[in-house]
């Protein structure tokens, strides 16, 4: 008691021996275990070392992870642009993603809402999308933050002393934010897979400790309801979403007051566990209907058996993930060595001993509830891949989760030296240096990611014997317009590995003819066409991504158009439109596939959409002249002679020529037809349909003999060619279509 005046009010007494069994059993999470006064210590919150410390997470993310503005769109990133883009202006795009969100919810379609987004408000200005991912990579550091303070202060509440509750969670959070193996979410576009489903993973775990821990009602219902929005949104962002029920539980029994019996503690808590342990048992559900990979880095690796990917899973862990974790260098989109042979492989069953112990140490370490907690994180969120083979059999960005599990079990172990924190130069020394090493390993495997070519040369630095990472290689190479390197590169995997898909692709795409008039083009389709009907098979019989079919497809289609096989043409270029149906150089591929069959009416939508979609590409006004020739309207054939004269400026081909020829001939031009016609007759004088259009330009001009000679070389030639040519007239008023004979009087009546 006091001994000053009784005037004074009294200060309010410590209760320190107290029978729990007979309080109130609303929500005995917030009852203090039986501790004596002296023992009783509360943490206090301090608003301002939270802004000091997500000020200093925010200048260790910018240093680590600003130099990935200067970055491109890279490897896999051509998925936004070859899909979203043409996808996007479609007016069924946002309607059809709730669809595909509410049927397959596993199908990412939040990471394609968040691209979406990224593309109607920055177009193709790549340095905004990685300013969007260092913003998710930021917010994941800070709810990550949030947590492990949350967690720590409830854990350390009865100790009889200040604790490191902000130096725990801020070097926990200081690591993940810098650690080289998480600079694949933040530098490469697509790996912000991994970061958007890490804000919502994190912000379920922190809604959920609220909301189990807090004693008010209402504070109870409102934690819940957010704990299960987020989780919906991590549900739509990624797989390892599936983990979180399950942390959800471990969490939950981390949180069991020491002083409460399991009896205890679940007549209390029953309602909440049920609802948790439905929940565990919902997730194998959502994933019945499937999932997508569409953003891995494995488009272009074949699909192994389920028993070699889940045993490689568990090879990737001591041969590539802890690895890193220690020694992050050799970091790659492709890991080495990373695919097992079996389940009884050595590293395999070494991979089983490391997720036994982890299990074993989270039961062990119940009374270290914050190691046992990183532990767990890290064992629960990797799992979920094993259970969803794919191609991808490693990367960088799944172990994005696991990373801050780990980061916050060994931020957890370094608590005597937290302590000294403030008091100990060497301990201050030793962290610095760690983040800066850290740092510094992030910059650079940021600039990794700044064009594709560099990132896939890294790989094959990373592992020189990795024949998917070369061919591939090889194929940006070519798509990058370096085709003489990329072909050289593919033939070396080749003549290794004649299985390697994006090889063969590499090869196909490199023998295409830049100028498709000189005399070796035929053969260099040819070619083109048995690397690419190979590519296909591959992708067929090893179950690639759909981009390595979009572009295998897209480019066979193109090469048989060429060489004039239109109905094979049509059915590539319809199995790629199915992926893709907005894609211009597809539909113009159609639009002169079903010209070539003479199907002009059918060609008109086509040509028509990829007009509408890109209204600069040159490759659409060969097509469209053709097309606009081939049908027996007025204001077609002008639009016929508009484009042709048009196309001629713009690309002088043989057949542009011809085109120009038969348009100027169809509205009158007489003159004209006559200096197209003998123009594209000098250089390939035997060309049937040349040939055929000569005799309509001669016999117009009043010159029948030589049109009769012009015709039976033509009729010669191809017997057929009157039905691969159609020829229509219209009225110098241009208001009908009228025969050959009445737009030129000279002409033989037939």
């Amino acid at each position: 008691m006091s001994d000053k005046p009784n005037s004074e009010p009294s200060k309010k007494q410590f209760i320190t021996r107290i029978d729990i069994s007979k309080l109130s059993r609303v929500r005995p999470t917030r009852i203090p275990s039986v501790v004596t006064v002296e023992e009783t210590h509360k943490q206090r919150t301090s608003y301002r070392r939270l802004a000091i410390d997500a000020g200093i997470l925010c200048l260790i993310v910018l240093a680590a992870y600003g130099v990935s503005i200067l970055g491109d769109f890279a490897y896999n990133d051509r998925y936004i642009l070859s899909f979203l883009v043409p996808k996007q202006t479609e007016e069924s795009f946002w309607s059809n993603l709730v669809v595909k969100a509410i049927s397959q919810p596993l199908s990412q379609p939040l990471i394609t809402t968040s691209f979406a987004f990224d593309l109607q408000n920055f177009g193709y200005e790549s340095s905004w999308y990685h300013v969007v991912n260092i913003v998710l990579h930021l917010l994941c550091c800070l709810y990550f933050y949030l947590l492990v303070y949350v967690l720590a202060r409830y854990f350390w509440q009865d100790d009889g002393r200040e604790q490191p509750v902000h130096e725990l969670a801020l070097c926990a959070s200081a690591l993940f934010a810098c650690h080289p193996l998480g600079a694949e979410s933040v530098a490469h576009i697509c790996g912000r897979v991994a970061s958007m489903t890490a804000c919502n993973f994190f912000l379920t775990l922190n809604f959920f400790v609220w909301a189990f821990l807090t004693t008010k009602m209402k504070n109870v219902f409102r934690g819940y309801v957010l704990t299960f929005i987020f989780l919906l949104q991590a549900i739509f962002c990624g797989i390892q979403s599936l983990a979180l029920p399950a942390c959800m539980l471990l969490l939950a029994v981390l949180l069991k007051p020491q002083d409460l019996s399991f009896k205890q503690w679940f007549q209390e808590k029953w309602g909440e566990l049920i609802v948790i342990v439905v929940l565990l048992l919902i997730m194998p559900l959502i994933a019945l209907p499937g999932f997508t990979a569409d953003y891995s880095n494995g488009y272009v690796l074949p699909l192994q058996s389920q028993q070699i990917y889940i045993a490689s899973q568990f090879q990737s862990l001591i041969i590539y993930y802890l690895r890193c974790l220690f020694l992050p260098i050799g970091l790659s989109i492709f890991p080495p060595n990373t695919v097992a042979n079996g389940l009884g492989d050595p590293l395999v069953i070494v991979g089983y001993l490391i997720m036994g112990a982890g299990a074993y140490l989270v039961c062990r370490l119940r009374n270290r509830p914050l190691i046992a907690f990183g532990i767990g994180l890290a064992i629960l969120s990797y799992l979920t891949f094993v259970f969803f083979p794919q191609n991808e059999i490693a990367a960088d960005w799944r172990f994005y989760i696991p990373l801050a599990g780990i980061c916050l079990a060994f931020a957890s172990l370094l608590k005597p030296w937290l302590f000294s924190w403030k008091s100990s130069l060497k301990v201050r020394a030793a962290i610095f240096a760690v983040i800066a090493l850290l740092i510094t390993g992030s910059i650079f495997r940021s600039l990794d990611f700044r064009s594709a070519i560099h990132l896939l040369k890294m790989a094959v630095r990373a592992n020189e014997k990795d024949l998917w990472a070369k061919g591939t290689l090889g194929q940006i190479l070519v798509l990058e317009h370096k085709a003489v390197k990329g072909l050289a590169i593919a033939r070396q995997v080749v003549a290794v590995e004649k299985n390697c898909q994006p090889a063969h692709v590499a090869i196909g795409m490199a023998l295409l003819p830049n100028k498709k008039d000189r005399p070796e083009t035929i053969e260099n389709y040819k070619a083109a066409k048995e690397e690419l009907e190979k590519a296909l098979d591959l992708a067929k019989s090893q179950h690639l991504g759909a981009l390595a079919f979009f572009d295998t497809q897209r480019a066979l289609a193109g090469v048989l158009v060429e060489l004039g096989e239109y109905a094979r043409a049509k059915e590539i270029a319809e199995q790629a439109l199915l992926m893709n149906p907005n894609s211009n150089s597809l539909n113009i591929i159609m639009g002169r596939s079903l010209n070539g069959l003479g199907k002009y009416l059918a060609a008109l939508p086509f040509l028509n959409k990829a007009f509408e979609h890109d209204q600069t590409n040159p490759d659409f006004i060969e097509p469209m002249a053709e097309c606009a020739l081939g049908i027996s309207s007025p204001s077609l054939i002008n639009v016929a002679y508009n484009v042709s004269r048009m196309g001629v400026k713009v690309s002088q081909t043989r057949n542009m020529e011809l085109l120009m020829a038969r348009a100027a001939l169809a509205t009158g031009h007489l003159s004209e037809a006559q200096q197209w016609i003998e123009l594209t007759w000098r250089k390939s004088p035997a060309d049937p349909k040349i040939l055929y259009v000569k005799s309509f330009v001669l016999e117009a001009a009043g010159k029948h003999a030589l049109a009769q000679i012009a015709m039976k070389g033509a009729l010669a030639a191809d017997p057929n060619i009157a039905k691969k040519v159609p020829m229509y007239f219209l009225k110098k008023d241009k208001s009908e279509v009228i025969t050959f004979e009445e737009l030129y009087p000279l002409a033989k009546k037939k």
